[in-house]
């Protein structure tokens, strides 16, 4: 129920948040009237400051209506058209970047919120009672210079969020966090390579979709009695069709009804979530990065710049051979989760980024030059996994050019990976000289 929840609220928290603010102007409003109403005798505690006629509240509520309206439509009209900016020049995928941050929806909730507050307090408001003295139309003076207030942070949230740097920034930084999750989540040492291949009875989808989330805490319970091993072989981000398979069990000892409730606790979205999957922030990057380099958009420049955000998330990835997850249950079972190699990630992401730009002397330094960077940072199997590409790329590449110039920008960065840099040479002598000072304080 909780995961349920939590995709209820990832599908829906644009409009979560503007309602949430339409409902705090909601109890502003009973409040306000309750406080102006003839019965209550509140006013009589309030400063004579905040005070102010019936007509003149009405007035000033009047003038507030049709301003809270106009700025509403404005602002609106404002998310469109960065929707739109965002969806032509980066890619469709990072919209959601736009208008996931709260102060988008925020904003707008705020002066929607403001609309129904100055108007049903003007209704409120009935001829006959002008001597009487209210609130109202301060308060709604006060929440016009709030609502004010945000929308400069809203403009100012727009102005920022159109630079295509500080968007990469963006996606890089939250990328960034759910990779070190990612890899505090892997367990290497108790890896049972037998168990992990012990495959009898089959799991299927109940439905099609993302699979984002796995509720591994309500799985645990379902078969932590049971002495079985479920090795979960959908990786969270990926498409699974219905009756696809999502793990194997490694004898068939558990009833249907059992298998119904696991098989409801991989939990399905029509789109992919970005707050639950690393690989999709990369994705956005790697977009981005071929949008750049598309004839119609011609930008080398953010491609390149892509390609660096890239390879420092990459190089996080590389430090680390396994790709598997281990989880202990307090029972007999055991659970082991594969999620994507660092090789099969290299490959996915490198290659649409080697098409558009195989023919750009400039892109291939800056891929060569990204390759690098990861190849220091890798552990000894993921640097031939880097060379290896690095490599197949080379000899792709390499006929495409016929001046000598184009061929220099990234042929010393090829032979620095297929050597070894200096970056490289100076990690093994400080390893070295590290082995050397702790057998010495050993001895």
């Amino acid at each position: 129920m909780k995961n349920k929840i939590k995709l209820f609220f990832y599908n829906n928290r644009r409009w979560i948040y503007c309602l949430e603010y339409i409902f705090y102007s909601i109890i502003l409003l009973a409040i306000v009237t309750y406080i102006d109403s003839s019965y209550s005798g509140l006013t009589q505690h309030i400063p004579r400051v905040m005070l102010s006629s019936v007509e003149l509240a009405k007035t000033v509520l009047s003038s507030l209506v049709s301003a809270l309206l106009t700025i509403t439509t404005f602002t609106f009209s404002t998310i469109l058209a960065v929707f739109s900016l965002y969806h032509n020049s980066f890619t469709p995928r990072s919209v959601e970047n736009f208008l996931d941050k709260k102060i988008t929806m925020k904003v707008l909730g705020i002066f929607i919120g403001g609309f129904v507050y100055c108007l049903v307090s003007l209704n409120f408001m009935k001829a006959g009672q002008d001597q009487r003295l209210v609130i109202a139309g301060t308060i709604g003076v006060i929440y016009a210079i709030w609502g004010a207030i945000y929308f400069v942070i809203f403009v100012q949230n727009v102005l920022s969020g159109v630079n295509y740097a500080n968007l990469l920034e963006d996606i890089a930084d939250k990328t960034d966090e759910l990779i070190e999750k990612e890899l505090e989540d892997r367990d290497f040492e108790l890896l049972d390579k037998e168990e992990w291949t012990m495959k009898d009875k089959r799991l299927a989808a109940h439905k099609s979709g993302y699979l984002e989330i796995i509720d591994i805490d309500k799985i645990k319970k379902l078969i932590e009695d049971e002495d079985i091993v479920f090795t979960i072989e959908a990786s969270k981000g990926d498409f699974v069709a219905q009756n696809e398979t999502l793990g194997y069990f490694s004898h068939d000892s558990l009833d249907d009804k059992t298998l119904e409730k696991i098989q409801k606790q991989f939990i399905f979205s029509e789109r992919r979530i970005a707050e639950e999957d690393y690989k999709e922030g990369i994705r956005k990057i790697v977009e981005i990065a071929t949008r750049a380099l598309s004839p119609g958009t011609n930008d080398p420049n953010t491609a390149i710049h892509c390609i660096r955000k890239l390879s420092i998330l990459l190089s996080h990835l590389a430090k680390v051979d396994s790709n598997h997850h281990y989880i202990k249950t307090d029972g007999k079972a055991r659970i082991y989760y594969t999620s994507k190699s660092f090789k099969e990630l290299l490959i996915e992401h490198t290659h649409p980024l080697f098409t558009y730009g195989d023919s750009d002397a400039s892109v291939l330094r800056a891929i060569f030059k990204g390759l690098l960077v990861i190849k220091v940072a890798a552990s000894d199997k993921n640097k031939k996994v880097v060379m290896d590409l690095a490599e197949d790329l080379y000899q792709s590449a390499v006929d495409n050019f016929k001046r000598e110039s184009d061929l220099s920008l990234f042929m010393e960065i090829y032979q620095e990976i297929m050597t070894g840099s200096k970056e490289e040479k100076e990690i093994e002598k400080e390893e070295k000289e590290k082995e050397i000072e702790e057998l010495l304080e050993d001895k």
